[in-house]
């Protein structure tokens, strides 16, 4: 009986609608990769179930989508996507609060710009802090036991951060140090203000250095001596579980595991997002050294990366990758995906999981109908947008959701 719950979790999914010829090679490729991962479980974990905080991204309440979050009806989505969430079996809920959007001295300045978007009689800092402080009590009144905060650089990517906040101009000021100086005074603002179980500081500089030109970490010192900095403040501010981490895909990911580890966080956070080459081995591995080192281990992201090996290198082939992440005929392949992060989770006792594009447990694009992906790319992310928020409203889940669901409730 020892290995009959790993051998349950291990099982054979059922497969979505047949993968496209185009698309055979990377479905293969990538289930190749998953079936060596289920491998090293099936032979190394005993089955038994660890106390995991499951989580998954509230989208709705994203802080990349900055102001667009403040209206009434906003809110109302964001609820509704908790008590979805909730009804898969979620326990815990993770929200991303990007930096500046709860850093005072950027209002002030985006309110001194010619054509400012913000309205003069209204504190912009306020309504947002207070955003979030009834995000988090309304899944607290839900059932979410948890929340999984983490912050970053709130991104420059056309049609994911929000131009009309002149981010770019901002991050331009914020040179001598002063832009790292301001991510650790939010992250204690966070701590402060919202009160979260986990909050993690960063988990990919390489990401955030890209975003906003700045860099608060790219060698193994300089992120150690950030993370410090920042989990000092948080402490004082308020008691959470400090997180910091890297992403398995991070050249230098073991060293930049170990700065954190060394820079003295409660728990040591993973990105899993790419599984090829032998990232899924890393994350075994950052999770081994946490361990060992007396700390936690968690993944505050995760989700199954559409990508070939030759296509990681080539930033030009990034948004067509997103985009065919939305074709329904993925959800197999996502159902196993998350089958095995969950039995990965329960094996390493992780102290909270979470999938980050769960908008795909609610709906799928057809592929018939959008195939010519890299004339639609965008369009297709804009559709799949609607979709999710429809089947929301429905009731209705994905492959992927009801997977997603079974295997963190025990069903």
């Amino acid at each position: 009986m020892r290995h009959t719950l790993a051998l349950v979790l291990l099982a054979a999914v059922a497969t979505a609608a047949d993968v496209p010829p185009q698309y055979r090679p990377l479905h293969d490729q990538l289930a190749a990769r998953l079936a060596r991962f289920e491998g090293a479980i099936a032979s190394r974990w005993d089955g038994r179930r660890h106390d995991v905080a499951f989580s998954a991204e509230l989208l709705s309440a994203n802080g990349h989508r900055a102001l667009a979050l403040l209206p009434a009806a906003e809110f109302e989505g964001m609820k509704l996507e908790l008590v979805r969430l909730r009804g898969l079996g979620a326990t815990a809920v993770s929200l991303s609060v990007p930096f500046p959007i709860l850093h005072r001295p950027f209002y002030d300045w985006l309110r001194a710009q010619p054509g400012s978007p913000l309205e003069a009689d209204r504190d912009h800092h306020a309504e947002m802090v207070a955003r979030y402080r009834a995000v988090i009590a309304a899944a607290r009144a839900i059932g979410f036991a948890k929340v999984v905060a983490e912050t970053g650089g709130l991104f420059t990517i056309p049609g994911i951060g929000d131009a009309d906040l002149r981010l770019a101009d901002y991050y331009r000021t914020l040179g001598g140090g002063r832009y790292a100086a301001g991510r650790a005074e939010m992250s204690a603002v966070i701590a402060r203000e919202l009160a979260p179980d986990w909050l993690t500081i960063c988990t990919e500089p390489d990401t955030e250095l890209d975003q906003t030109g700045h860099d608060v970490g790219s060698t193994p010192t300089e992120y150690r001596r950030f993370i410090r900095y920042a989990a000092g403040l948080i402490r004082a501010a308020r008691p959470v579980r400090v997180c910091a981490g890297i992403g398995t895909w991070h050249p230098r990911w073991r060293e930049m595991g170990d700065a954190c580890l060394a820079a003295g966080v409660d728990v040591l956070d993973i990105h899993i997002y790419p599984i090829n080459h032998d990232f899924l081995d890393r994350a075994l591995i950052l999770a081994a050294r946490a361990r060992a080192s007396g700390r936690g281990a968690g993944v505050s992201e995760a989700w199954l990366f559409k990508a070939a090996d030759t296509e990681l290198a080539d930033p030009a082939a990034s948004v067509a990758i997103f985009a065919r992440d939305a074709f329904s005929f993925w959800g197999g392949l996502d159902a196993r995906f998350l089958r095995d992060l969950v039995a990965f989770s329960h094996w390493q006792r992780l102290e909270f999981c979470s999938p980050f594009w769960s908008q795909r447990f609610w709906a799928g694009v057809d592929h018939e109908a959008w195939m010519d992906l890299p004339e639609n790319a965008m369009r297709v992310m804009d559709i799949s947008g609607a979709a999710a928020a429809q089947a929301l409203i429905a009731g209705e889940t994905t492959e992927a959701g009801r997977a997603y669901g079974a295997y963190v409730s025990g069903r």
